[in-house]
């Protein structure tokens, strides 16, 4: 939306009023007032549009910039250690027999890396086991010992019934599989294909998913409770934190933090990934939750609730990520009221134009 391209600036922080939606009407309503200049050039409507777009960016700007400056005020104690590992797998390389056991191995030796820190949970990235979830007990088990007994989420790929789910599973102490959560919003023609039966009897199943078969959608959102110290987190799969909504699911508890894990090899080096960054940001700043994003080639990055990215890690490099997590601040208007403030706000904008179109023909 066109709304995203205030997250580096501090009007951004306007996310937490009105959403995204509303920074897309405030841009479109800044870029009519400073055209009002060209359009009536030094008329009373040309001053009064502009002078209203100046006024509206400069306490954008100051709001956004207090709010900021509030949040690092509180000085709120870290949270748990978050190990975030991004192995790089290269779309073109990722399931080529003689390539999965060197990623496989990469993988576990990150997860186990020594780097000073000692972290409570590992994130890996989306599809990250390479074999179905529940026929890897073993392996699953390795994760574990490579985690030091940390619960590690990771994501896999499992059939319920007949069908195949593209999900995000907690591996617990020992290789036990825990809470599952099943991607719901999946990508058309990457995941699944439009045109249900037909398209399934013509053979068409979705690009990611060419071997075993195209998706089908989880229920729907769910908070996973990770216990003690490491609280609730709502889980997104790619795609899925691209839309408000999925960030604020109606009906369940707020979360303590937001986990996205993705896989974003397939845009290569283009701006796709940095673009699928910033979004996540936006919603950080929507909901006043930290958001931990583990992405297969990038960019992986833990980010505050303002939106802030405090760590990553570069484009097409594997490393790993130590940081504590970020605390959530309290729930923002947003993340209460929704688009309500913005639709009725449209409705008084629908209503004014109708009555100047009716009032000009009398």
């Amino acid at each position: 939306m066109v709304g995203s391209v205030w997250v580096d600036h501090p009007i951004g922080q306007l996310a937490a009023l009105w959403g995204t939606h509303g920074l897309t009407f405030f841009t479109g309503c800044l870029s009519v007032g400073v055209l009002t200049l060209s359009v009536w050039r030094a008329s009373r409507r040309a001053l009064f549009g502009s002078g209203l777009a100046v006024l509206a960016w400069c306490g954008g700007t100051l709001w956004g910039e207090g709010m900021v400056a509030h949040y690092d005020a509180l000085a709120l104690p870290p949270g748990p250690m978050v190990r975030v590992i991004q192995p790089n797998e290269t779309q073109s390389l990722k399931w080529k027999p003689e390539m999965i056991p060197v990623f496989w191995e990469r993988k576990l030796a990150l997860t186990e890396s020594s780097t000073g820190a000692d972290p409570d949970i590992v994130v890996w990235p989306e599809v990250s086991l390479p074999y179905l979830l529940d026929l890897g007990d073993e392996p699953n088990a390795r994760v574990s010992e490579a985690a030091g007994g940390k619960p590690v989420i990771v994501g896999a790929q499992r059939f319920v019934g007949e069908d195949l789910r593209n999900s995000l599973a907690v591996i617990e102490p020992g290789g036990a599989v825990g809470p599952v959560y099943d991607k719901f919003h999946l990508v058309p023609f990457g995941e699944y294909f439009p045109g249900g039966r037909l398209a399934a009897a013509l053979g068409l199943k979705g690009l990611a998913t060419d071997v075993l078969g195209g998706f089908t959608p989880g229920p729907g959102s769910q908070l996973i409770d990770l216990g003690p110290g490491l609280g609730k987190v709502l889980p997104l799969i790619c795609y899925e934190a691209i839309f408000p909504r999925h960030a604020d699911p109606r009906g369940l508890p707020r979360p303590d933090w937001i986990v996205q894990i993705t896989n974003d090899a397939w845009f290569g080096r283009m701006s796709g990934p940095q673009q699928h960054l910033d979004q996540a940001r936006l919603r950080a700043i929507e909901q006043g939750l930290p958001v931990v994003r583990a992405a297969n080639t990038g960019v992986s990055a833990i980010i505050d609730p303002k939106g802030r990215v405090i760590a990553s890690l570069a484009l097409n490099t594997s490393g790993v990520i130590d940081r504590p997590l970020p605390q959530a601040t309290r729930p923002t208007i947003y993340s209460v009221t929704g688009n309500g403030p913005l639709i009725l706000v449209l409705l008084a904008v629908a209503v004014w134009l109708l009555r100047r179109a009716i009032l000009s023909r009398l």
